[in-house]
């Protein structure tokens, strides 16, 4: 049997081309096999060729007229059910998105029709052409003819997105600001008038840092200081400078445990109420724990860290986190064992940390600590006696150093602390600036490499007591009471210890000028606090602004005080 198959195109002048091929010979295919890959479009064009048949003329007349004819059935998109007058003749047509559908002229005894169209087949891109959505910011884009959204059309001029809370703290103190928000027309309202009161919930520091941050009631982050590697986690690129005052960081938002690490090369990790982790800064040494040394100003979420992370913990070159579970993961450098893997390697991603039930976490210079029910163990350098268990070699597993009793634990730069559930302090390690606090430090003064007792305030009294937080700095170490007074003991060359002076203290001395401290937290060389008034407090070195008074890069040479 032989069969006519008609190829319908576009013409480079919009209308459509019909070519009558030849018969060629059957090759065995039942009838409506035949096939054509060619769409028809709804036009037509009627025009000739010299010499030939006119394009749409399929030859059933006398004469090289352009007129309809029995032949013309197919110059047209064909209708199911009306005559054809070629028998197998397959036409195709757009169909869907970009797809094809075909009908066949068939029947019997002269009366052929052409059939029901058959399944659009080979339907290719996302859209009908003509078919529009909304898109962006209340604008709109139209399907193109390739079956594929165009560009987004007709965004309002300096368009936002419904519900975006844009906030500046410009014309505003204290850490407040000003805020509008982005209507449903995509266009922001004006700033509102006053300022709103920045109020701290929580501070985080960390010992290794020169950088400060703070949550606020509504969950806003701000941070100040040292933002040399984009370690405050604003975002900002190029040439970056130390921020004198707080600057609100808007993306990031529900921060549960923030701790900045890395000293000069900086660099910061926190936890947020999703369960996630986040470490943004310089990854020099691995601490964004990715697996690479590519810094990030956006963030990186270390690898295994998207779910169940309770608290993120940074050193100076390495980074631990706790999970929901109980378990703990550090990485980057490891010459100490500060890991607590059992080895000495470092790590470019997280490894499991060998001990299992832990409830707090705790990050020094090259040291971590952990909490397990009341007990307290450390592992990592210990040259000077830091981890606490009586010696002073290295290591590289968890060991145990305080078997019951202890509340929190505050490793600090070779040295550590631990608050007592009895209201009491204890401290171990490098004692040369008195940071033991036990009013034996001093130059030349031994490292204690076992738990020490820390004295009451001024050296009266065998112990501190009614403590209620302890942090740790490089060689200092701060407690907050009970009864909202803040004492501090070790070095105070830069003012650190709050008391008017640059004088190191061996024993604990309260901080002049802030009272009903509710958090607290030491970094480098500086301390901040929370008072009762929810508002922020620093003191000590401010080189890089860390303590937010604006006034970088001065040193504090007294106690320095800043409140927000």
């Amino acid at each position: 049997m032989f069969g006519t198959l008609v190829g319908v195109g576009c013409g480079a002048d919009g209308g459509t081309d019909v070519t009558l091929e030849p018969p060629v010979p059957d090759s065995g295919a039942k009838e409506g096999e035949v096939d054509s890959s060619t769409t028809l479009p709804a036009s037509s064009d009627a025009g000739t060729d010299a010499g030939k048949r006119p394009t749409h003329d399929a030859g059933k007349d006398a004469g090289d007229d352009a007129g309809k004819d029995a032949g013309d059935a197919a110059a047209s998109t064909p209708v199911p059910g009306d005559a054809c007058t070629t028998a197998d003749e397959i036409v195709s047509r757009s169909c869907g998105m970009c797809g094809t559908e075909k009908t066949i002229c068939e029947g019997a005894g002269g009366s052929l029709v052409w059939s029901p169209y058959g399944i659009c087949k080979d339907q290719r891109g996302e859209c009908l052409p003509g078919e529009t959505r909304a898109c962006g910011d209340c604008g709109t884009q139209t399907c193109t003819d390739g079956c594929g959204w165009g560009l987004c059309m007709n965004q309002p001029v300096n368009h936002c997105t419904p519900g975006t809370i844009d906030r500046t703290n410009a014309g505003c103190t204290d850490g407040g600001f000003r805020k509008r928000t982005c209507e449903a027309t995509c266009q922001w309202n004006p700033y509102s008038v006053s300022c709103s009161a920045a109020t701290a919930a929580d501070v985080f520091v960390g010992a290794t840092t020169f950088s400060s941050y703070m949550r606020a009631t509504d969950g806003t982050l701000y941070a100040w200081g040292h933002d040399q590697n984009g370690q405050l986690g604003d975002g900002e690129s190029g040439a970056i400078a130390d921020k004198g005052t707080m600057t609100p960081v808007w993306s990031l938002s529900d921060v549960v445990s923030l701790e900045g690490g890395g000293g000069t090369g900086g660099f910061a990790c926190a936890s947020f109420a999703n369960g996630s982790a986040k470490c943004w800064g310089d990854n020099g040494t691995f601490t964004l724990g990715d697996g690479s040394t590519a810094s990030s100003l956006a963030g990186i979420t270390p690898t295994g860290f998207s779910t169940n992370v309770v608290s993120m913990h940074a050193g100076n070159q390495h980074v631990c986190g706790l999970f929901a579970d109980g378990t703990a993961k550090c990485w980057g450098l490891n010459g100490g064992g500060q890991l607590g893997n059992g080895l000495t390697a470092t790590s470019t991603t997280p490894v499991t940390v060998n001990l299992t039930g832990i409830s707090k976490l705790y990050t020094g210079l090259t040291h971590t600590c952990a909490l397990k029910d009341d007990a307290a163990y450390c592992w990592g350098s210990n040259v000077n006696g830091q981890v606490g268990d009586a010696t002073t070699a290295n290591r590289s597993t968890p060991t145990l150093v305080i078997g019951s009793g202890v509340a929190s634990l505050a490793p600090g730069g070779s040295h550590s602390c631990a608050v007592m559930t009895d209201g009491t302090a204890k401290c171990w390690g490098q004692n040369v600036y008195g940071a033991i606090g036990n009013g034996a430090g001093g130059t030349g003064a031994a490292n204690v490499t076992s738990p020490a007792t820390v004295v009451g305030i001024d050296g009266v009294g065998s112990a501190l007591t009614d403590v209620a937080e302890v942090c740790s700095g490089v060689s200092f170490s701060c407690a907050r009471l009970t009864d909202g007074r803040v004492a501090c003991w070790g070095l105070n060359s830069f003012g650190q210890l709050g008391i008017g002076s640059k004088a190191t203290s061996n024993v604990p001395k309260v901080v002049s000028g802030v009272a009903a401290a509710t958090k607290l937290a030491c970094g480098y060389q500086h301390v901040c606090a929370i008072d009762a008034g929810k508002k922020v407090k620093c003191w000590g070195d401010n080189k890089n602004g860390q303590i937010g008074d604006g006034k970088l890069p001065t040193i504090a040479t007294t106690a320095q005080l800043s409140t927000f």
